[in-house]
């Protein structure tokens, strides 16, 4: 405040400064309303339709390659089968999920509005270290890019961390100019994120999606701690079990784990039930 408005406050009347005062804050306060009602317009137009092209044609816009976003996503054809099985085994009630790694968010986002048509508290809860993958250098970004976008803020909660321990990214192989061997060392994130949610939403989960490191020591060992976050009857699904990816299909029709068992599979995703005791 300057010094003529601070003298003109001792000389003035006091009823006038609290005129003057209250006026100001009528018109904050209306400036403020005004601000709020037209962010709650801005939501209510982004309540759009989640088609798996569009999430595409959304991440193209902000220059994410086309041929990494389908090359790195669970095709549409294969999560609806996914959103199928899960429908058979909860019906429409409301339940809670765990999505593997996000990559941009295609898979995550369709998944997730498909849920929310089934039942809109339906939540799917995702851990990704959101280290560079396929050229983009923070996943995370688009993932909550398409989060906004589609209106699925609260349908999603995003974990930022390595399901179990720090890992090389983009599976060792080298996409991109990008040599995750030499970047090793600058990639940080949160570890062990799969044992925090054990020790707060252990038997809370009704499905998990592992679609993250492809590691078959790594992906077992995450197998194992997903099982104890599952409901009676809650599912495990495997992405990439194929030819393309040998040791992921060996471990998922060799796996022998107490309480699951195998109930379907295709040229891309496994699924095992775990058993009510």
């Amino acid at each position: 405040m300057s010094k003529i408005k601070k003298y003109i406050g001792y000389v003035l009347p006091y009823f006038i400064v609290v005129f003057y005062r209250s006026r100001q804050e009528r018109k904050r306060h209306s400036l403020r309303q005004q601000r709020i009602d037209s962010i709650k317009n801005i939501l209510g137009v982004n309540q759009n339709e989640v088609s798996y092209s569009a999430l595409i044609d959304s991440l193209i816009e902000r220059k994410i390659h086309k041929e990494q976003i389908i090359a790195g996503s669970i095709p549409e054809v294969h999560l609806l089968e996914i959103v199928k099985l899960i429908k058979e085994h909860f019906d429409n009630s409301p339940i809670v999920g765990l999505h593997v790694g996000n990559y941009v968010g295609v898979s995550l986002s369709y998944l997730a509005g498909l849920l929310k048509k089934m039942n809109e508290r339906n939540l799917v809860v995702s851990i990704d270290p959101n280290i560079p993958h396929r050229g983009t250098i923070h996943p995370q970004e688009e993932v909550l890019f398409l989060m906004n976008k589609y209106g699925l803020n609260k349908n999603i909660s995003v974990i930022t961390g390595y399901s179990i321990g720090k890992t090389i990214s983009n599976d060792g192989i080298e996409y991109t100019p990008y040599d995750p061997q030499k970047k090793y060392s600058q990639e940080y994130s949160c570890e062990n994120q799969l044992d925090m949610l054990k020790r707060i939403a252990c038997k809370s989960f009704s499905f998990a999606i592992i679609d993250g490191n492809h590691q078959k020591e790594y992906l077992y060992n995450e197998i194992v701690m997903i099982n104890e976050l599952l409901c009676d009857n809650g599912l495990i699904i495997m992405d990439d079990v194929n030819e393309g990816w040998k040791e992921i299909k060996e471990l998922f029709e060799s796996l022998q784990l107490s309480g699951l068992e195998r109930i379907y599979s295709n040229e891309r995703i496994g699924v095992l039930r775990k058993k009510t005791l």
